[in-house]
């Protein structure tokens, strides 16, 4: 009779124990440590030079390829009929 009332406590006991020391290692995990604070870093030291412009004029050159196009075309006609006799020296193509 005690061998069985010894039996039937292990039974009951051991889940116990099991999430007894599952609970107390999760509180012990979930405990948040404080870290370490690290120092503020050097601060930097830039290494510049200055020196004086003079305002100078320069021609850049720019090498490209394309087609000019306008962004508008519009189309000349003559509001009456005939031939061109004479062009005048004061018209200039384009």
């Amino acid at each position: 009779m005690k061998a069985h009332f010894m039996q039937r406590a292990l039974r009951i006991l051991i889940p116990f124990a099991i999430l007894a020391v599952g609970g107390i290692g999760y509180g012990l995990l979930s405990i948040k440590k404080e870290k370490p604070k690290r120092p503020p870093p050097p601060p930097k030291v830039l290494r510049t030079e200055v020196i004086t412009l003079n305002r100078q004029e320069y021609q850049t050159r720019i090498r490209t390829q394309g087609v000019v196009r306008p962004h508008k075309e519009a189309v000349l006609t003559a509001q009456v009929g005939g031939k061109v006799v004479e062009i005048s020296d004061s018209l200039l193509d384009g």
